[in-house]
């Protein structure tokens, strides 16, 4: 299945960043374009620039089930879902609080599947459909002090790499999508851990962080990523896994050609 004007698309994440300046090209490309976020009341759509924003939170069930709700209602059928919606919890393993492990795993990994869930029934009743989730190189290269992130995004890839699989037989082609360093509020909205008072870890997590947020800030527009995510959406035969800047795919092949002992030396060096 093709993508075509007036396909209805659902970009989860859609109130800033990537998965704003996804919906705008989106839009632009003839989608009916819908942005969940959760300063709009559940069950109510607010038109703001030509998209579709209603109230919706990935971590409640309901308020997803919801959300897909209205759009099947409205529309009769969801063409397009891009899984965008994310969170940053920073801080070393051993004193990262398990509630904050949770949160990590449930935007990033469990926000994900939930939409999934809701949708993929209706798709596949409608006879395809595309999903496209956004993942992260940091699946690749666990970055520590950032390690619950990277093991949410590697949760991402994988559960994007089995349900392409299950979903083939339906018409539903699924892809995950991974940037690098982007600039974005991501940045600013990342969670810091408070550490025990004379951790072990100070130094070393706030080097890793300082270098983090250097990164991301001098990272690539949100734009570039959208448009690789507008690439695919509307692609023939959308790949399994894209990885966003020439930089970061050289990355990802050096990461699984390297041994493993090198390539952790190198993050260490750059992390530690």
């Amino acid at each position: 299945m093709r993508l075509k004007k007036d396909d209805i698309c659902l970009v989860t994440g859609a109130s800033s960043g990537i998965g704003l300046a996804c919906a705008k090209l989106l839009k632009e490309r003839g989608l009916m374009v819908y942005g969940p976020s959760r300063a709009v009341p559940a069950e109510t759509v607010e038109e703001k620039n030509g998209i579709y924003m209603i109230g919706m939170d990935v971590t409640d069930e309901q308020s997803v089930t919801r959300a897909i709700a209205l759009i099947i209602n409205r529309e009769g059928r969801i063409d397009l879902v891009v899984n965008n919606a994310g969170a940053g919890v920073s801080g070393p393993v051993e004193e990262t609080p398990f509630d904050d492990a949770v949160y990590q795993m449930d935007v990033c990994f469990f926000g994900c599947l939930r939409v999934i869930k809701e949708v993929f029934a209706h798709m596949r009743e409608n006879g395809g459909g595309r999903i496209i989730n956004i993942g992260s190189v940091a699946a690749s290269v666990s970055i520590p002090f950032q390690t619950m992130y990277s093991a949410a995004k590697a949760s991402v890839r994988s559960l994007s790499a089995g349900l392409r699989i299950e979903a083939a037989p339906f018409g539903i082609q699924v892809c995950v999508v991974e940037p690098g360093d982007t600039k974005t509020g991501f940045t600013a909205l990342r969670k810091k851990i408070a550490l025990a008072e004379n951790s072990p870890y100070a130094q070393k997590y706030a080097r890793s962080v300082s270098r983090m947020e250097k990164d991301e800030q001098n990272g690539a527009p949100p734009e570039k990523v959208a448009n690789a995510i507008c690439r695919a959406a509307f692609s023939k035969k959308m790949k399994q896994r894209i990885t966003v800047g020439f930089s970061y795919k050289l990355i990802d092949v050096l990461y699984r050609l390297l041994p493993a002992g090198i390539t952790e030396k190198i993050v260490a060096k750059l992390y530690g």
